[in-house]
């Protein structure tokens, strides 16, 4: 160990910098010189969410002067989730000791997981049915109650944000669990001074094989998980994430990096906003089936005492949306992701772009963007569900639905314009040849580009292509599953998952060779526009290889 320490601090930092946070924890009680090491890096990033318990550990370290100045990083991440099921029997035959699941569909089965903390396969034959069925009420009773708390924590966010802007809040309120959340966390934000980084990713779609896989000593199969809803979470996650951000605003110091990634609604309007905080705060037998309903809108603004009232929650919402805004005023980095999945209609997609572009607009220092706009944007690993591999015949709705989004996401390009600052930039959406080459006019300043999962519905690439090689100075391109959408059937580039590389007549490297001649077209390193379709790169090659094998068999003769 004494060795260890002899090494130049950088290094030894370095080192210790790619551990598990569980090895620097582990390190850190170790000796005092491993615990001067370690500390800032176990307490460098601090995980919360807003329900019960969800702060203990943030405002433990926020109340410490010793640790508190460590914190850079801030993520917002839900712990745990409930998933619906819609009776007695699916709950049942979804646990990990009944579910057969479909061969054909999922392929042969893993082996199950071993957890100690769960019901063995003996323990649980050993229940009869009166016992699990009184386990599935209390499996209920705990989805209620899950309910019941972000109620309180939407009544608790429209309360913090009326005091905020003058209104006086009454004693009930303030003793709600909710409320006295808030208030931790209101506080721990106040208390670090050094927090430049604030992260959320949904946890329910970032990690959905094994959201909600558990519950007590029960476990689901994730087989089985697939066939279920996700149910309230992206509604639940929503008002997180609003009430953390909200409440970041009143901190010292602001943001200089923010990394995004929501499903459909979470860019909010205020009438968006006062639909979804009116449909959390009521309890859910007092709820309609969709909380966007105006009706239901226009009985909560009679419900709270007329129009005075009315116009002044609206106004604190604005503010507090105002504020949120100019939370990206600061920034140098943004990274946002927006998941389409649950919102695939015009009057859904460009109010959410609408509010992406707002709050885009403040950002005027930022450098480095990095903007999906599409179907599983969460990550990078699911492309052939974005765009690609979809029915494309008229009439069928695709078109449709892909045209509505490339009108939204013309709106975001428009914003992305504006940005004279940006040297580092990452697409994703589906657009037109013609709204990208607006946007990239104005960014002279852009030496990082990356492109991917993106298909054009007017224009082709090879436009784009040469667009970019005569006007941008970059030296940085990264290109991945392009398409091309014309005469009613799309052309593929730079798809490495293609049929047509894996024929076993095409050998290994062809691809890179591919990938390589359009990435240096793109740097206006090579002058000739290469083959951009992938099947008639392959079919050209094979066929100059064919002429090059008779050739060799002509001269042999």
């Amino acid at each position: 160990m004494a060795a260890l320490y002899e090494l130049p601090a950088e290094l030894l930092v370095n080192i210790l910098g790619r551990l598990p946070k569980t090895d620097q924890k582990a390190l850190r009680c170790t000796s005092r010189e491993s615990a001067k090491l370690a500390t800032p890096l176990v307490f460098s990033e601090v995980v919360f969410d807003l329900e019960p318990g969800g702060c203990d550990g943030l405002a433990s370290i926020a109340e410490s002067t010793r640790l508190q100045h460590h914190v850079h990083t801030v993520r917002l991440c839900r712990r745990r989730g409930l998933r619906l099921f819609r009776s007695f029997d699916d709950w049942h035959d979804s646990n990990i000791y009944e579910h057969i699941p479909d061969i054909m569909l999922f392929g042969e089965p893993r082996p199950l997981r071993t957890d100690s903390r769960l019901l063995s396969r003996d323990q649980w034959a050993a229940l009869g049915d009166d016992a699990r069925r009184i386990m599935y009420e209390e499996y209920q009773l705990d989805v209620d109650r899950l309910d019941r708390y972000f109620s309180r924590l939407a009544f608790a966010m429209c309360e913090w944000i009326a005091r905020r802007y003058g209104t006086t809040i009454e004693a009930t309120t303030q003793a709600s669990d909710a409320w006295h959340l808030l208030h931790r966390y209101d506080i721990a934000s106040r208390a670090f001074r050094h927090v430049h980084t604030f992260i959320h990713i949904p946890t329910y779609r970032f990690d959905e094989n094994n959201w909600g896989s558990t519950w007590r000593n029960v476990g689901f199969h994730e087989f089985a998980l697939v066939e279920c809803c996700w149910g309230k979470d992206p509604l639940y996650d929503t008002v997180e994430l609003f009430a953390a951000l909200a409440i970041r605003t009143t901190a010292t110091v602001a943001l200089r990096s923010l990394t995004l990634g929501t499903q459909g609604h979470a860019f909010w309007s205020t009438q968006q906003l006062c639909q979804l905080l009116h449909w959390m705060r009521n309890l859910p037998e007092d709820r309609g089936l969709d909380h966007g309903n105006d009706d239901g809108l226009e009985l909560w603004l009679a419900d709270i005492g007329g129009p005075l009232p009315v116009l002044r929650h609206v106004e604190y919402l604005t503010r507090a949306l105002v504020a949120v805004g100019r939370e990206f005023t600061g920034l140098a980095h943004l990274e946002c992701r927006i998941d389409t999945l649950q919102a695939d209609r015009q009057d859904e997609l460009e109010p959410i772009a609408a509010g992406v572009s707002s709050s885009l607009a403040e950002a005027t220092m930022l450098e480095r963007l990095n903007l999906a706009f599409r179907n599983e944007a969460l990550t990078d690993d699911e492309g052939d569900r974005a765009f690609f591999g979809c029915d494309y015949e008229p009439g069928r709705g695709r078109i449709v639905w892909d045209l509505d989004l490339t009108a939204a996401s013309e709106r975001l390009m428009r914003t992305v314009s504006t940005l004279q600052h940006l040297r580092h930039l990452q697409l994703s959406l589906a657009t037109t040849a013609p709204t990208l080459v607006r946007a990239f006019s104005p960014l002279k300043g852009l030496r990082f580009l990356r492109l991917s999962y993106m298909p054009l519905f007017v224009g082709q690439w090879d436009a784009v292509l040469t667009w970019v090689a005569g006007n941008l100075s970059l030296h940085r391109v990264e290109l991945l599953v392009l398409e091309d959408v014309f005469c009613g059937r799309p052309r593929l580039i730079l798809d490495s998952e293609a049929p047509v590389w894996k024929s076993s007549s095409v050998p290994d490297g062809w691809y890179d060779e591919y990938e390589d001649s359009i990435t240096q077209y793109a740097l206006g390193k090579s002058y000739v526009l290469p083959m951009l379709s992938q099947e008639e790169y392959v079919e050209r090659r094979l066929l100059v290889a064919l002429d090059t094998e008779t050739s060799k068999g002509g001269n042999s003769n």
